[in-house]
Parts: C-alpha cells; structure tokens; sequence
C-alpha cells in the first residue's frame, strides 16, 4: 500500500506517524513545499547570536489523546523536555483600558475601568436564567455572540470596539471567533470572596473568571499539562517527530513543489527538492494543508470564495539588557496604547532564569521598520511589565501567509469550501488541516481530527 501525506506541518508529520501505526507495511511519503518541515513550528534560528526563537507562540499543551501525546512527549530528551505541572506553562495577562492586567487575561472590569450602567447590566445578564449558555459559535457574528454571553450593551460597549481595534475589521464583520483567538469567553467583574461565594453555580462559573488565574482552585483546572523544550522550543518537538519517522521508514521530500494533483487517480506530479520532475500515485492521500492549500492544489478558483484578505502578521524578535521578571507566559495588547497584539516572555517557560527573549505578534502593520523594535520594546516599559527599555538584539520577519482575519466572512467561506472539497473528494483522499470541519483551527484540535479520521479508514 502507498500512502501520501501532503504537508510537512506537524499535522502532516503526526499524520504519518498514524499511518505507521494503522498501516506498518506501506509505503508512505510526506511533501513539504518549504527546505525543512515544521511550517511556523520551525521557528527561526540567529547562528551568528546563537539564539532561537518560536515563530510567534507555540508551547504545547495535552490534547488528551494518549497516543498523540505520547509521540510528541517522547520527541525530546528527557533532560530537555519541561513538562508543567497542571495550571502553569500557560499564564497569561493583558493590556485593557489603559492598566496592565497580570493577574488575568480576561478583561477585569473592577476598579472604574468600565462606565457603572455597563456593569450592572452585564451583571443583570449573568445572574438571568432566561438565556442557556452555549459554546462560542466561531461562525456567528461576534456582537450576536457576544451579547448572547455577556449582554448587549457591554458586547456593543466593551467587546466589538476591543476586538475591532486588535483584528482590524469593524465589530458588526467580526465572527464570534475573534473571541476566542485571545481567550475572552469570561470577565472579572468580582474579588474572590464574592467569587468563590457564587463559583458553585454552573452559569456564574462559565462567565466569570477567578479574579487571579492563580487562584484558581484545583478541582476547577482542566487537567491537561502544557509541555516546551528547553533548547529549542517548538523546532525541537518537531525534529523529534520528523526523526521517528524517519527511523519508521517514512520519506520525506522537502522543497517540493507540486504541479498538479487529480483526486480521481490519486496521482502527483511534482517537480522534487533537486528539480526532478516525478509523478507519484497512491492508495491513500492526506492533505494535511488545510482547505486553502488543498484548494490550490486541486485548481479552485479561491478569488470566487468570499474571502478577506489575510492581515499582514508580523513577528518582531528581541533581545533584552535584563530579563522580565514578570512570571506571565503571554500578554495580549487589547488597548489603544499597544501597537501589538501579543508578547511571548520565553523566561516564564524555558526553565531558563536569565533568559531575556521576547516575541511581539504585530496584526495589520503593512510595513516596519528599524525603530519598530525599540517602540514596542517602550510601551512594554511604559506600562511597568519591564524593568529597562534596553534591547541587545533585535529583528522584524513578516509571515509570508498572514494573519486570517477572524470576520464571519472568512469564517463561513472557510466552513463552505471545507465543505465543498470534502464533498467532492473520494474516500481515499482525506482533508485535513484548518477549515477540514467547521471552525476548525486550533493546532490541538487539527491534529487529534486529523489522526482520528485516519484511523477511521484503517
């Protein structure tokens, strides 16, 4: 049997571990487009500094499946694995209506920040029993979903003009996904006493958050550990991967460029890393590429589709004087006075206690320039999360695929092409990837659907 997985992303690396395990005798070859597998988990190494940086944020966290994470577990030495205990690794702040939030990154609306008519109303809402509360509907509008959750006013008031300023696009364009990207499903809108006086009822739980993430009591944390290397962070995790298979008999071609792909015979024809032309066929094909890189391959017209366009998405990279002593994992830049989205603090999870890295996420930012770093660097300063606005080194990268700007537009046109391929595609050949089911997108969720759809086939 020959097995071909299209895309050298983790998805398609943990596809193919599958395949191994469902299918020990084929023969199974993975394609990747790009020199080395991992897409963004590759990270990006600066030799001259000997340094390494995530591209953007990617520590790991359990997705419950045991096999998966046995695989990527086992990806990285012992002594170079950090695996967390349950509720830290993933600490989180912000920056909302002007204050610096490390004790959350739900907004925290105590203290004045929020008009008082916005509080009582949302506090009306809460305690009301005329509304079930449902999972976040990541196709539906973002003001229709959240005022579904928390009101209308303080959707209309404090949610649409928050997440409209960090993605770019008016709040009534938004999908109730845009929620979700920076994890806004609850407030703070009480201290812990009142908190822990109410936690006990389902629906005051579901919308309220613990007023300090640290605080939270343990029978209320999900049980699943996040885990990093202390090398090499994501790219370790990769390379772990990608060496298994490689033990497992498992090809991978990498600086492949695929010509054409006919979902009827299951056949390639691809020009390979040493500019070969090669045609391949196979009993089953993964594309592990998500719906707009299959669509490409299968010759779609994706201008016809209903999609925005992608935000430019940059990732500036420095170096610090001193390290941030802060313990937060992330900080989210939802205010007027960030000019990012979100900083990466490596010192809170590398095991490292000088380390003096830091990864700003920038959304919609056409261009950069040498100032850029510095600049953001200040505001960090400005709002007290650093000590000195020194920066030892420091450099901009802009992501060649962008940022997928979270409107209902692209949610639904997402939902509608994964849909349409998938249809249209023989059992032989499976879709994976973002957008391969509704609201697909999460590197978790990716994965463990992907794999779950392979053994379904076996």
């Amino acid at each position: 049997m020959r097995c071909i997985v299209i895309g050298g992303g983790l998805a398609g690396l943990m596809a193919a571990k599958k395949l191994r395990s469902t299918r020990p005798d084929a023969k199974i070859t993975v394609i990747e487009r790009n020199e080395s597998v991992g897409g963004l988990l590759a990270g990006v190494d600066y030799n001259d500094q000997e340094l390494y940086f995530d591209l953007g944020t990617h520590i790991f966290q359990e997705t419950g499946d045991t096999e998966i994470d046995k695989i990527l577990l086992n990806a990285v030495s012992t002594d170079d694995l950090i695996h967390f205990p349950v509720g830290e690794g993933d600490t989180a702040g912000a920056v909302f209506r002007g204050r610096l939030q490390t004790n959350t990154h739900y907004p925290d609306i105590r203290g004045g920040v929020v008009d008082a008519n916005v509080v009582a109303s949302l506090r009306g809402h809460i305690a009301s029993a005329e509304h079930t509360l449902n999972p976040v509907e990541r196709t539906a509008s973002l003001l229709e979903t959240a005022s579904l959750r928390f009101g209308a006013l303080f959707a209309e008031e404090i949610v649409g003009p928050t997440l409209a300023r960090a993605y770019g696009h008016p709040a009534d364009a938004l999908a109730g996904f845009a929620m979700l990207l920076p994890g806004w499903t609850r407030v703070v809108v009480d201290d812990h006493a009142d908190w822990e006086a109410r936690v006990c009822d389902e629906r005051y739980r579901s919308l309220v958050s613990v007023p300090n993430q640290r605080d939270l009591p343990a029978e209320l944390r999900h049980a699943r550990r996040s885990f990093y290397s202390r090398s090499r962070g994501s790219r370790a995790f990769v390379d772990g991967v990608a060496n298994q298979l490689c033990d497992a008999d498992v090809e991978l071609l990498c600086g492949a460029t695929i010509l054409s792909l006919d979902s009827t015979r299951r056949s390639i024809e691809m020009i390979d890393g040493k500019g070969l032309s090669r045609s391949l066929s196979a009993d089953l094909i993964i594309l592990a590429t998500g719906v707009i890189g299959a669509a490409q391959m299968l010759g779609v017209d994706l201008h016809r589709k209903g999609f925005d366009r992608p935000m430019p998405h940059w990732v500036v990279n420095v170096v610090l004087e001193q390290p941030c002593d802060s313990d937060l994992c992330y900080l989210y830049g939802l205010d007027s006075d960030c000019d990012w989205y979100r900083v990466t603090n490596y010192r809170a999870f590398s095991g490292n206690r000088v380390d003096r890295r830091l990864t700003f996420e920038v959304l919609g930012q056409h261009s950069v320039d040498s100032t850029y770093p510095q600049r953001l660097v200040n505001q960090l300063h400005r709002i007290g999360i650093i000590a000195s606005s020194g920066i030892e080194f420091a450099e901009s990268r802009k992501l060649g695929s962008g940022f997928p700007a979270p409107t209902v537009r692209n949610m639904r046109a997402l939902t509608a092409l994964g849909a349409e391929l998938s249809a249209s595609l023989p059992p032989t050949i499976i879709l994976g990837g973002i957008g391969a089911r509704k609201g697909l997108f999460f590197q978790n969720e990716i994965i463990s659907d992907l794999c779950n759809r392979i053994a379904a086939t076996s």
